[in-house]
């Protein structure tokens, strides 16, 4: 009895683990600080002041994501950024939050990108280090 229990424990875990495999291959390079700073056309602080268009079923998520731009790296400055999520990569997030977002201009959110939520101030300060050139220093007569 205890070994069929084990078997139907580990049988179950693979299968909803290997469900979202399929579902959604992410690479975990893509979510690193250095590879998401060099493939991102779009890296911006946002709050999300609106969710729309929600369609949540059991194998996809999809919605509408409007957000106010506090501060941007990289991209065009807007009053307003609406992205969307889809799929089964798609990615809830809540509004009234901050982020920290990486993406490119026209491509939906998903989970497989970089996006901060907790600790945005340490982000923050590695980003703006990251973009921040070096002033030469002033020439001596």
């Amino acid at each position: 009895m205890r070994l069929l229990t084990t078997f139907l424990l580990v049988s179950t875990l693979l299968l909803l683990a290997s469900g979202e495999a399929i579902g959604c291959k992410c690479s975990i390079q893509a979510r690193e600080f250095n590879s998401a700073v060099k493939i991102n056309s779009l890296i911006f602080l946002g709050k999300l002041v609106q969710v729309s268009q929600v369609n949540d079923s059991s194998t996809s998520f999809s919605a509408t994501y409007r957000f106010v731009p506090l501060k941007t790296w990289r991209g065009q400055p807007a009053d307003t950024l609406t992205l969307h999520t889809g799929s089964s990569c798609g990615i809830r997030l809540v509004a009234g939050s901050t982020y920290v977002l990486y993406t490119n201009s026209g491509q939906d959110l998903h989970i497989c990108q970089r996006i901060v939520s907790r600790n945005t101030q340490a982000e923050i300060k590695k980003l703006d280090s990251y973009f921040v050139k070096p002033r030469p220093l002033p020439k001596r007569p």
